[in-house]
């Protein structure tokens, strides 16, 4: 069955470069957050970078990541261009999302 127009397939998304408007890598797509609405889902956010391929992996709880930017990003859904899952695009600069990944 064909996905629908408002559908994306997360499994074609994780692992993507995601960059900024910039034309920087804020990341790779790691992550998702999603909620259920009655019978379907929807994705509320995405986690970008190194800690958020450690909590997929589960194994953030070192607390610990290497180098000196932000290990990673906390994208709501309505930052993210996904229209082109190959090419995945921030809306907004990376100054606007929220860090994670530093304790």
């Amino acid at each position: 069955m064909a996905a629908k127009k408002s559908e994306v397939r997360l499994e074609l998304l994780l692992g993507r470069k995601v960059r900024a408007p910039d034309g920087r890598v804020a990341g790779r797509l790691e992550e998702f957050r999603a909620r259920r609405d009655r019978d379907t889902w929807e994705v509320v956010e995405f986690d970008l970078g190194r800690t958020a391929l450690l909590e997929r992996l589960t194994i953030r709880h070192i607390g610990w990541v290497p180098g000196k930017a932000p290990a990673g990003y906390r994208v709501r859904w309505d930052q993210l261009d996904i229209s082109d899952p190959e090419h995945p695009r921030l809306t907004v600069p990376l100054q606007e999302l929220q860090a994670i990944g530093r304790r």
